[in-house]
Parts: C-alpha cells; sequence; structure tokens
C-alpha cells in the first residue's frame, strides 16, 4: 500500500506512468471491480484485510495494463479465503489483459492450473527442472528435496530441520 485510501492507490502507478486524467478514474473502477473488489474508493486502505489487501495490489497492477506480472509469494500469511480470491483476481487479470504471469511461490497447488510452466531453482544457483506443471510436479525427488508439490508437503527430518533453521 503507498497511500491512505483505496481509489488513490489503485491510481497511484497510472499518475506515475502518465495516463490521462480522464482515463485514470475508469481504469481504477474497472480495476477494483475486475478483483472483486466493491468497495467505494474513499475506502482507506488500513481497514482492509491480508485478502483484500493484496487484490488491492492486483487491482493497482491491473490498471496499469502491464505485459508481464510478477508475483512474490502473493498469498502468504493468508487464510483459504483470502488464497482462493487472490489467486481467482490473478487468474481473471491474466485472462482479461492477456499478461504474462511469473509466480514465485511454495503452494503449487494453488498455481498448478494456471501456469504452463514450471521452473525448480537449485539451492544457491542453477535450475534443478523445468517443465511443464504435470510433468514437474510429478517429479518424486523433489518432495524429499523440499519442494512443495500438490496434495503433499515435505516431510524429511533434514528437510525441516533446515527450514527450522532458516526461520530462527
Amino acid at each position: 500500500m503507498i497511500l491512505a485510501r483505496v481509489g488513490d492507490d489503485v491510481a497511484f502507478g497510472c499518475e506515475n506512468l502518465g495516463v490521462p486524467a480522464s482515463e485514470i478514474w475508469v481504469r481504477v473502477d474497472e480495476a477494483l471491480e475486475e478483483v472483486g473488489l466493491r468497495l467505494p474508493r474513499r475506502t482507506p486502505t488500513s481497514h482492509l484485510s491480508g485478502g483484500q489487501k493484496q487484490r488491492l495490489s492486483l487491482a493497482g497492477v491491473l490498471a496499469m495494463r502491464p505485459g508481464i506480472v510478477l508475483l512474490d509469494e502473493p498469498t502468504a500469511n493468508l487464510d483459504p479465503d483470502g488464497v482462493a480470491e487472490v489467486r481467482d483476481a490473478v487468474a481473471r487479470l491474466v485472462e482479461r489483459t492477456g499478461s504474462t504471469l511469473v509466480v514465485v511461490e511454495h503452494r503449487t497447488e494453488v498455481w498448478a492450473g494456471l501456469v504452463d510452466r514450471v521452473v525448480v531453482l537449485e539451492p544457491g544457483a542453477g535450475v534443478r527442472t523445468d517443465g511443464p506443471p504435470e510433468v514437474v510436479l510429478a517429479e518424486r525427488d523433489l518432495l524429499r528435496q523440499g519442494v512443495w508439490i500438490p496434495g503433499e508437503r515435505p516431510t524429511s527430518p533434514d528437510v525441516l530441520r533446515e527450514r527450522r533453521g532458516r526461520c530462527s
């Protein structure tokens, strides 16, 4: 969030891109509707839930009409309903704009039906595997390496210990 009111926050990117003033508020209203945030433009951003804040950020992106959308852990710290709201808003955004979507995420099951390519990076550097989701996410050794795959979570003691070490 950059500004104190919902409408102003969505308009911010358009203003920086030099979008004509007559077009900005049309884009703001369209973007808010597209992400399912049916709130007055004057609504304080501080009154929004976590999922609403994520969707507000998406509305700001959508209003700018980008060619590529890069999201880093867009569903972090959200409850299941918030995750679904954000994922659905992203799906609508990509469908409507035709934008390229790049998502950095550990909740692979949320995005598996939306992406057409999965790239798993090696710790430190490099690419571990790259390909269609149904091929990459079927690799069972990924689970042993700590990669979350749909329907399963890494459970090896080494992986769990390493994660706790990074979080402390």
